[in-house]
């Protein structure tokens, strides 16, 4: 009777290194979850994070312009009345708004003279503007000069101690066409606004609430220069993500990172825990399958197997020949032998006695053939061969006689010695039979004629 270990009997039982491998692999496929999962999830956070900062950026953009637009309207007003601002009081207090705009300016040919409110002609650091020659002014020139060559607005500033409420100066060239449609110079329009009620507009607390810290900082067209304009009360992480945006010739750039980190490291030990808890199922699981695999396998050698012998049984040989029959190109020979006076060894001696002697002469024809022939046991004294086909009768003959004269020899055993003989019956695929009924059929024929010639 064959006996089937248990299910629960795992794989990694059966050795050391087997469970130490299990053991590895539960390692090294928790590590591979966590670090997939934390790729993952500093990959989501960064493309959040790109996400929100390029909002917020279009945000403080849209915020910036409509502020600086009034600089473009002064302008369109100024060029529509020919340089003319006799009306500037009535069209600037149209544009004024309190707490944001702290002045509009005209300088025509770039030398401050009108200013609204009237009183608002000095500067954050208390710089009196009126008179300036803005062109030729060591701290406005650089500025100055740069709108007036390019044309585009800069931006200033800011101005004013930190702390305080600091003001930015957005600074706009104004050109008249003359009768041959030639831009002349005429001045600046200059608006001097909060840059704190411009933060306020922007509304960046929103960022900290969604855990975020983030920087503002100024490229200044003219000279390149960068400076930070405002920032949260924690500093930024390495490689932030920043988006910037465009005022005229003037760059802005908006840079946010998570306030502690960006991987959550609560995340990262939860990932830990749940990757080698899923990593060790995954790995038992493996052992499992790998068991019922060996078992599946095993009951299949079993079912192809002679239990006695070990040699193949018929139900393989049936399989086998179907697969060899599928090429007539490749002959071969299949020998159907049958042992003489075996049921008499049974008989006087015992079946235990019989048993060892199928045994032992499973033995002697297995070496009696070549590592590429096939021996099988289909019944109680039958044994059938397949055999590479030699090529030759002579060569064919001098197989079944090799076969005979191995079964010849004495069989000693304790007490006992046994001479029995073998019958051999062959024919050759494709030759004489096409398939593997007529095979088995034939050869067995063979024998049986073998056998009675041998009688007579």
């Amino acid at each position: 009777m064959i006996r089937i270990k248990p299910v629960t009997s795992l794989s990694f039982k059966k050795n050391r290194k087997l469970a130490g491998g299990v053991g590895l692999a539960a390692l090294l496929i928790s590590l591979s979850i966590v670090y997939c999962l934390t790729v993952s999830r500093y990959d989501k956070g960064r493309n959040t994070a790109q996400f929100i900062v390029s909002e917020e950026a279009r945000k403080m953009q849209h915020v910036m312009e409509s502020i600086v637009r009034r600089t473009q309207i002064v302008e369109m007003i100024v060029v529509k009345q020919n340089g003319r601002a006799d009306n500037f009081k009535e069209f600037a207090g149209n544009l004024y708004e309190p707490d944001v705009v702290k002045s509009i300016q005209l300088a025509p040919k770039g030398i401050g003279q009108f200013f609204y409110p009237a009183d608002s002609y000095e500067s954050s650091t208390g710089e009196d503007f009126r008179g300036v020659d803005f062109l030729n002014n060591s701290k406005w020139s650089d500025a100055a000069r740069h709108a007036q060559n390019t044309g585009n607005m800069i931006m200033v500033g800011p101005e004013g101690s930190k702390g305080k409420d600091q003001s930015l100066v957005a600074v706009r060239p104004i050109y008249l066409k003359d009768a041959q449609g030639k831009n002349n110079f005429w001045g600046f329009t200059m608006l001097v606004f909060s840059w704190q009620e411009a933060l306020k507009k922007m509304d960046l607390s929103a960022l900290e609430d969604q855990g975020f810290v983030y920087t503002i900082e100024k490229i200044d067209g003219a000279t390149g220069e960068k400076k930070l304009l405002a920032m949260s009360a924690s500093s930024l992480l390495p490689q932030p993500e920043r988006a910037e945006f465009m005022l005229d010739d003037t760059k802005w750039i908006l840079s946010i990172t998570p306030k502690g980190s960006w991987i959550d490291w609560s995340y990262l030990l939860m990932d830990l825990l749940v990757g080698t808890f899923v990593s060790l199922l995954l790995a038992i699981l493996a052992v499992v399958l790998k068991d019922f695999q060996e078992e599946k396998e095993m009951l299949h050698r079993l079912s192809m197997t002679d239990t006695l012998t070990g040699l193949f049984n018929r139900r393989k040989f049936k399989e086998q020949m179907q697969q060899y029959c599928k090429n007539p190109e490749k002959p071969f020979l299949i020998c159907y032998m049958d042992l003489d006076k075996f049921k008499e060894v049974n008989d006087t001696y015992g079946h235990d006695t019989g048993d060892l002697l199928l045994q032992v002469c499973a033995k002697r024809l297995m070496k009696s053939l070549k590592p590429q022939d096939m021996l099988f046991r289909i019944g109680g004294d039958e044994f059938v061969a397949y055999i590479e086909d030699p090529g030759t009768d002579e060569s064919r003959c001098g197989i079944i006689r090799h076969i005979e004269e191995t079964i010849r020899q004495p069989f000693v055993f304790p007490a006992m010695e046994l001479h029995i003989a073998v019958s051999v019956g062959y024919v050759l695929y494709p030759a004489d039979a096409k398939n593997t009924e007529e095979l088995l059929r034939f050869a067995d024929e063979k024998m049986y004629e073998e056998k009675q010639r041998r009688k007579s």
